[in-house]
């Protein structure tokens, strides 16, 4: 099938926008390379993003820059004193012990205080008919915390439900459980869990103290935290994911507005935008959500942009937010080349752009250099099978709505570079327990901009690295 003959079809809905304005910057060098003409969208040059950051350091008076320890160091610190390696790991440890924790209480309040009642009672089998038997699958059971006791009330009159029973039978109990069913605080978990990990590894001493020492000196902060955090988080997650969402659309509208001729970059044939192009394996191609027969080249029911890869991503690639393809005039061609891959980010900062070139572009790199990468391009409700042709340079674009001015870039290294000293250093760590503040030298923040520039330098081998940031036309 000729893929031109699709090309209609495949046009993007696309939205208007009214571009907020860029920031100012104070150095000259990043002010001469956002250029003022009439544009969607101007190029940023990172290397030298990355110098004036660098510059604008190297002109601080302090070299040393210190912060208070606040209640987002303590897990980190907690961590590396208790020699956990991964976050996840320890965040699985936290979860267990909490579970723990809670089936512990339970247990005992259930055999000390609410089964010599219930067995008191005259007609308790009728009343609990499966409170024997409950009881003996709750205790075979710690791993499911609290909730294993709820089957001791099952049956027709209280269905499982201990609060209804203890009110009913035993109403004195009430607070009891209801002071045992509270949740543990942040402090609580942290607490048993240092204690759980000592015990079973042996820690020195003074890394023991010092783990209990941070969680006293951060306490008054994450209780703060715990108070009105969890409605800042949603808030600031909603705001985050539309600021997403906004950026893509701007985003697929520049390609759009290119691809029509307003900015026009090459003649390689013809061009299709895609957006959201997920990231699969062939594995799951035969899944009826996607009604595609490994040897059909169209299937229907099924509108799908996805790559078709059996390439080791490590769970760093899932989606990509713009994918553009030439397609050349071939009447037998089912081939398409992929020139540009796209991610949208509200705001460049060193942070967004470290997790571009550490994350997203080793794995674009793993699927390029798989033979049997294929693509699925959707279009009116079914989905044209295509090979990929890996030939030739790729474009990796990173599209901004804003970009962060190197002044305020040296706070985000600053706070970066901070937390990954406190989550890999145990001698860190140990001084900013003892101190009570976390002090960290400029060199340090400079080493991961230099990392930062290596990274960027060599992945232009391969792929053309360009950045744009949208702008009002003046």
């Amino acid at each position: 099938m000729r893929i031109l003959s699709m090309i209609p079809f495949l046009v993007q809905s696309t939205f208007r926008f009214k571009y907020p304005v860029i920031h100012s910057c104070r150095t000259s060098r990043t002010r001469s390379f956002m250029s003022s003409r009439a544009a969607s969208a101007v190029s940023i040059d990172l290397n030298d993003y990355i110098t004036d950051i660098q510059t604008e350091i190297e002109q601080c008076d302090n070299q040393m820059f210190r912060s208070k320890l606040r209640w987002q160091n303590q897990k980190p610190i907690i961590r590396t004193l208790l020699g956990v390696e991964t976050k996840d790991d320890f965040d699985k440890i936290l979860r267990t012990q909490l579970k723990l924790v809670g089936y512990t209480k339970m247990k005992e309040f259930c055999e000390l205080a609410l089964a010599p009642r219930i067995h008191a009672l005259p007609d308790y089998s009728r009343v609990l008919p499966n409170f024997d038997k409950g009881m003996k699958c709750a205790l075979d059971m710690p791993q499911r915390g609290q909730s294993a006791f709820h089957r001791i009330s099952s049956g027709k009159r209280f269905k499982g439900n201990m609060m209804d029973m203890i009110s009913d039978l035993f109403p004195d109990l009430v607070p009891l459980y209801t002071n045992l069913s509270m949740p543990l605080t942040r402090e609580d978990i942290l607490l048993h869990t240092i204690e759980y990990i000592a015990e079973k590894t042996n820690l020195p001493m003074d890394r023991v103290n010092a783990a209990k020492k941070c969680v006293a000196l951060c306490k008054k902060s994450a209780v703060y935290s715990e108070s009105i955090g969890d409605g800042n988080r949603i808030g600031g997650h909603v705001l985050s994911k539309a600021n997403g969402l906004y950026c893509e659309e701007a985003c697929i509208e520049w390609l759009e507005k290119r691809k029509n001729g307003q900015d026009a970059v090459n003649d390689d044939g013809d061009e299709l935008v895609l957006r959201n192009v997920m990231v699969n394996s062939h594995q799951t191609r035969s899944r009826p959500k996607y009604n595609i027969n490994g040897n059909a080249l169209v299937a229907e029911k099924s509108s799908w942009n996805i790559i078709w890869t059996d390439s080791e991503r490590k769970r760093a690639c899932s989606e990509f937010d713009a994918v553009v393809l030439q397609v050349t005039d071939d009447s037998t061609s089912s081939t398409v080349r992929i020139s540009e891959i796209w991610e949208a980010k509200f705001s460049l900062s060193p942070s967004s752009i470290h997790d571009l070139l550490t994350k997203k572009l080793p794995a674009i790199r793993t699927i390029l250099d798989d033979e049997d990468v294929a693509m699925s391009i959707g279009v009116s409700n079914r989905t044209i099978l295509c090979k990929v042709e890996n030939t030739g340079t790729i474009t990796f674009g990173i599209y901004g709505m804003d970009i962060l001015p190197p002044i305020n870039a040296i706070g985000q290294l600053k706070s970066t570079a901070m937390s990954y000293a406190l989550s890999s250093d145990l001698d860190f760590a140990m001084n900013a327990v003892k101190n009570e503040f976390v002090e960290i030298d400029s060199n340090r923040i400079i080493q991961d901009l230099e990392y930062l520039r290596q990274k960027l330098n060599d992945s232009n081998t391969r792929f053309d690295i360009v950045a744009k940031v949208s702008c009002k036309g003046n």
